[in-house]
């Protein structure tokens, strides 16, 4: 960055030109931000102080990975799998082995193969699986890492309401049985 008089303004004098050479983190990314301020003392200015926000944007060739919707039914309890697309730039052709953090119990990731910039992330689950939602996964593809994205594993309509109820087999006999055996004792002459 380069100062002189005439880009501070008419009535400030500088000495010829002040120059000063900035290096950042070579690790920025679009989201990264970092500010340059000097301090220049003069007699004519009091503590000229100017500060200077660089905003940094990946430079080409900048690997990145981003993971769309889930497709696809997972259910808790079954064995089952669900896809997601992987849409990639600066990722070479190929099979990379699949990160993903933040996965629920029982549930595995395979390779993603990536072609013209474009995947499919597939999650198996199986018996040790869980209904819920998790919201907070990531992919990371060498060494680019996705955005969140989430994995919905629903209940097994199969299994009973553990909380305490129970399935139309269990109400009908439940019901039906403390009226039904007085009737049986009936039939069958059975003394109490």
């Amino acid at each position: 960055m380069g100062l002189t008089s005439a880009t501070l303004g008419a009535g400030i004098a500088l000495p010829g030109t002040v120059t000063r050479s900035v290096a950042a983190e070579e690790d920025l990314t679009g989201d990264d931000t970092f500010v340059f301020t000097f301090t220049m003392p003069s007699s004519a200015v009091n503590d000229l102080e100017v500060t200077h926000t660089f905003i940094a944007a990946p430079p080409p060739g900048t690997k990145t990975v981003s993971v769309g919707q889930q497709i696809g039914t997972l259910t808790a309890g079954a064995n089952g799998s669900v896809t997601f697309p992987v849409t990639t730039a600066n990722i070479a052709d190929g099979d990379y082995p699949a990160t993903v953090m933040n996965l629920p119990d029982g549930v595995t990731a395979g390779q993603v193969a990536i072609s013209d910039n474009s995947g499919t992330l597939t999650l198996t689950g199986g018996a040790s699986t869980t209904a819920g939602v998790t919201n907070d996964l990531t992919l990371t593809i060498g060494n680019a890492t996705s955005n969140e994205f989430a994995l919905t594993i629903n209940d097994d309509p199969q299994t009973p309401d553990d909380g305490g109820g129970c399935n139309a087999a269990g109400a009908i006999a439940m019901f039906a049985l403390p009226a039904v055996i007085p009737l049986l004792r009936k039939k069958l002459r059975i003394e109490s």
